[in-house]
């Protein structure tokens, strides 16, 4: 076989890899869903993954909520595993789902903050960190306090 028809094959290879998202992580079913919530909390990178058209909807919801996703796995990473990873997980567990909302009782939300202001953390920064939270949604945030922490 000559060179060029090497080449040519080889080009032909490569372009089908580039079109079929080689290496990509496929984003479908629940399962697949969980895995993304977790990889994307430790730090991993939303390119690695493609999400299906055909997805299941907590497949759809994961990738709907990416940013959130990502932005409560760094803050947890960034600010440890002390009062961070518990104030996260109060919160996830004193929550309760009302329609499609997440809410938190007052009684709840003053209580996680008096302990998170009992391990140093500023009442400024771990309102911020419950917001999240509560944005995300009970299941999702369960995931990645779990995936980053390793709760649950």
């Amino acid at each position: 076989m000559s060179a060029a028809k090497l080449l040519s094959i080889a080009l032909i290879c490569l372009a089908a890899a580039i079109l079929t998202g080689c290496g990509k992580l496929e984003l479908k079913t629940a399962g697949q869903a969980s895995d993304f919530i977790r990889d994307i909390a430790r730090g991993g990178s939303v390119d690695d993954w493609t999400h299906e058209a055909d997805a299941v909807a907590s497949a759809d919801n994961a990738w709907l909520y990416q940013g959130e996703i990502e932005s409560l796995g760094k803050t947890l990473r960034e600010k440890g595993p002390d009062w961070a990873c518990n104030t996260a997980d109060n919160a996830d567990t004193a929550s309760e789902v009302s329609g499609i909302y997440t809410k938190l009782s007052e009684e709840d939300r003053e209580r996680i903050l008096f302990e998170a202001e009992l391990e140093g953390a500023a009442r400024p920064q771990a309102e911020s960190l419950i917001s999240d939270i509560l944005k995300l949604g009970k299941l999702r945030a369960f995931k990645a306090v779990s995936a980053v922490c390793g709760i649950g």
